[in-house]
């Protein structure tokens, strides 16, 4: 009972310490966890380092694109980028030209003709059965 009538005696006077130590103890959690704490900082240190990363790639991505439009501008037109967009773009390939469609894989051996390609079509481009993209 003693000690019991000690600490009621003493705990006014001990109340503001604790209320002072609860105050550091919850500011003290939120510089570590908080949303600006300790540990956000480290993981936005990590995801800024993560996209300057991407930021450079992209940026050398468009390095080489934009050199391919450079290419095919009129001022400084390239024949052979002309030549490679139109074939794709209009899915053409030349008389003399092997096409390997990627989307139906390799064939084992390659299918035989029965008779030659005429003169006449030898001269025209041909359709393509498959994109090459």
């Amino acid at each position: 009972m003693a000690l019991m009538k000690e600490i009621r005696r003493r705990l006014p006077y001990a109340a503001g310490q604790v209320l002072g130590c609860l105050v550091v103890a919850y500011f003290a959690y939120h510089l570590v966890e908080g949303d600006r704490g300790l540990l956000a900082m480290r993981y936005l240190k990590q995801e800024i380092v993560q996209t300057r990363t991407m930021l450079q790639g992209l940026e050398a991505e468009r390095g080489a694109l934009e050199a391919r439009v450079a290419l095919l501008r009129p001022s400084g037109l390239d024949p052979d980028m002309l030549d490679e967009r139109a074939r794709l773009m209009l899915n053409l390939a030349a008389p003399g030209e092997i096409v390997i469609p990627l989307n139906q894989g390799f064939m084992a051996s390659p299918p035989a003709r029965s008779e030659p390609m005429a003169a006449t079509q030898a001269s025209a481009p041909r359709r393509i059965p498959a994109r090459l993209n």
